[in-house]
């Protein structure tokens, strides 16, 4: 089964890949860590209150709590699978991840399963029951039209696509 702490490791890579855990400018607000002050302005509050040592613990249970465990994504069988999904809701939400892993589902297995959002023990067992390679390829194509479809709805936002594409394709 994944574990958290590869999974964190996967997410803070992206942000927060030299392990400072300063407070920096983003997009009209502040984050440390990928905790956005304009997001999760609570969260962002508590870890920019402590000093810098006790930041790395706090930011670990803020992606705890309001992404692996809402996610429930210790029942994931597949590290690899895990580490995707989290790093999606990070980055679009927990219900957009779900939904584009129930999409990517429904790309090639021979079942069907509903894409409403929620990580429930029919889409648990989908998903460890597929195929991983496959599973994974059809997830990072799901993620790369979702990015896609952004910068064609906000032409603003195609200075961010090639970032996001990245992400997406490892």
């Amino acid at each position: 089964m994944a574990v958290f702490p590869a999974a964190l490791n996967y997410i803070l890579n992206y942000e927060e890949p030299q392990r400072k855990y300063d407070i920096t400018a983003d997009n009209r607000g502040q984050v440390c860590a990928g905790v956005n002050s304009l997001a999760q302005p609570a969260a962002f509050a508590k870890i920019a209150a402590l000093n810098q040592e006790q930041r790395p613990a706090a930011v670990a249970d803020f992606y705890h709590n309001y992404f692996w465990n809402l996610l429930g994504l210790d029942s994931v069988q597949s590290q690899d699978v895990a580490n995707r999904v989290m790093d999606m809701a990070v980055n679009a939400g927990p219900v957009t991840a779900i939904k584009l892993l129930q999409q990517a589902v429904n790309s090639f297995a021979n079942i069907r399963i509903a894409t409403d959002g929620g990580m429930g023990p029919i889409t648990i067992a989908a998903v460890n029951a597929a195929d991983t390679l496959k599973m994974l390829a059809a997830y990072r194509q799901q993620r790369s039209a979702y990015y896609e479809d952004i910068t064609e709805r906000n032409p603003a936002d195609v200075a961010y696509l090639k970032g996001w594409l990245i992400r997406a394709q490892t």
